[in-house]
């Protein structure tokens, strides 16, 4: 069944292979206190019965809509969701996760009372399946920020240390005004990419002191079965999500290289992209590119490109790279090094 008036907020969930958890994920949304929604099940074209479900719950619930989708994955997924949107807001929810009774009514209430918000940002929870333990992921105290006069405010306050684009609210007019989509071309941190873009386009943010999502994080799967990115993914995620900093600050008196989150952040994927060229070729030629990317980009690590020549001096990373064979010993080696060059970076 659809209904085709104009509502409130708009929920985004994509769907894969989600047969274990998508009638739970559902059922919390459809039980929300604040009912003005529709809900949208971008299909991605799941191999199990993923999509008879969503079709299923359409039936008994005129406010759930299922959109049938190739396999295009989950970028794909938000932007059609977010094409077909009704609402004048929109959130995402995944298809493993769940939200609270009161997750809507409790983002909804800033706007409902300040028209003037353009985004809304809540906490966030992990749910750990082996130990049955809930954890804090995200956190906020309520507050409001005027970014007229800048946006250094959001990353000095850690505010940009969440690019999830779940337990947020983003206007349906600023999305559509700015043409804002998810990278379909990228698979690490395009989430955050969107967030930060969405970001530069508004004036006025405000956090809420509720936790009504959790987060679905299943550490009964062992690590090293989930996939891996390579040095390449790293690399421009690192390049991208810089530019993306910048921008939010450029023509602003705090430059980019003042910002500590922007520099641990690319100090983390640059690591991590040098930890994924350890194991494929041409370990130095990559390494001597990373120091040419930070002396052109000077902001984008901590301790810019003296970082990297102390690091290239202790020669251990490429040597391990060349004679070690052991996925374990390179993993101890690595992790040794980590903490070796944060002491020269912080000290």
């Amino acid at each position: 069944m659809e209904s085709s008036h104009k509502t409130s907020v708009s929920i985004i969930v994509p769907v894969y292979n989600a047969l274990a958890t998508i009638d739970r994920c559902i059922r919390s949304i459809i039980n929300q206190t604040f009912a003005d929604f529709e809900l949208i099940l971008v299909d991605d074209g799941s191999p199990d019965s993923s999509g008879a479900i969503c079709d299923e719950m359409a039936y008994s619930d005129s406010r759930i809509r299922v959109l049938h989708q190739k396999n295009e994955g989950v970028s794909s997924a938000r932007n059609n969701g977010m094409a077909q949107a009704r609402g004048t807001w929109i959130t995402f929810i995944d298809s493993d996760d769940w939200v609270g009774p009161d997750y809507l009514e409790r983002l909804m209430a800033p706007v409902l009372a300040d028209a003037s918000i353009d985004m809304v940002i809540g906490g966030i929870r992990y749910y750990f399946v082996r130990k049955n333990k809930y954890s804090d992921m995200f956190r906020y105290t309520e507050n409001k920020y005027s970014l007229i006069n800048g946006h250094g405010m959001l990353i000095r306050d850690g505010i940009l240390k969440n690019g999830c684009p779940v337990a947020k609210l983003f206007s349906k007019r600023i999305i559509t005004n700015n043409n804002l989509s998810f990278d379909k071309k990228i698979s690490l941190n395009e989430d955050h990419l969107f967030v930060v873009e969405y970001i530069k386009y508004t004036t006025l943010i405000t956090t809420v002191d509720s936790v009504d999502y959790t987060y679905f994080y299943d550490d009964r799967v062992c690590s090293l079965t989930k996939r891996k990115h390579s040095y390449d993914e790293h690399l421009n995620t690192a390049i991208l999500m810089y530019d993306a900093y910048k921008a939010l600050v450029i023509g602003e008196s705090d430059k980019i290289e003042n910002h500590t989150q922007t520099r641990i952040f690319g100090f983390q994927q640059i690591l991590r992209a040098l930890e994924a060229a350890v194991d494929e070729n041409n370990f130095k030629q990559k390494f001597n590119q990373v120091c040419t990317l930070v002396e052109k980009r000077p902001g984008m690590c901590s301790g810019g490109l003296n970082f990297f020549e102390k690091a290239l001096s202790f020669g251990i990373i490429h040597r391990l790279s060349v004679f070690s064979k052991s996925l374990i010993s390179l993993k101890i080696l690595f992790n040794s090094i980590k903490k070796r060059l944060k002491k020269l970076i912080y000290k």
